[in-house]
């Protein structure tokens, strides 16, 4: 069970086992990665800037009749806002409801991208009775 804890940081809930990608790696040779480590996404380096590539995104490009054999490069990557893992949940939660995305990176001081944090991340970490007091309209 989890332990709830008012005002975790990002860096103690993220997800530290990052599976990271390459934009020549094809949907096929992803969604083996993703199935033999048991993990929900991938992430890309591309520059400065990080992305990430879903099971979510792998069933959308798949059943709109997408093929296996298309790369990474081919398709419309999400950019992860990130925060410092040092940064409070309850301002992960607001900066994912802002921009209505799952994801978030999680960067060390020296930016380099160490955890993922998702929506789910952060509901499972903080007290419900401090999302319920914080925005009583986010109620399902």
């Amino acid at each position: 069970m989890t332990e709830f804890t008012i005002f975790p940081t990002v860096g103690s809930n993220a997800q530290k086992q990052l599976l990271r990608a390459t934009l020549d790696m094809t949907i096929r040779s992803v969604s083996q990665l993703i199935d033999h480590h048991n993990v929900s996404s991938v992430v890309l380096e591309i520059g400065e800037d990080y992305f990430v590539f879903s099971v979510e995104d792998l069933l959308k490009h798949l059943h709109a009749g997408g093929s296996s054999d298309a790369t990474l490069a081919e398709l419309t990557l999400r950019k992860i806002t990130c925060v410092f893992e040092n940064e409070r949940v309850l301002t992960a939660f607001e900066i994912l409801e802002s921009n209505g995305d799952r994801y978030l990176g999680v960067v060390d001081t020296t930016e380099n991208l160490v955890g993922i944090l998702t929506d789910t991340d952060i509901l499972s970490a903080v007290d419900p009775t401090v999302l319920v007091q914080k925005k009583p309209s986010a109620i399902w």
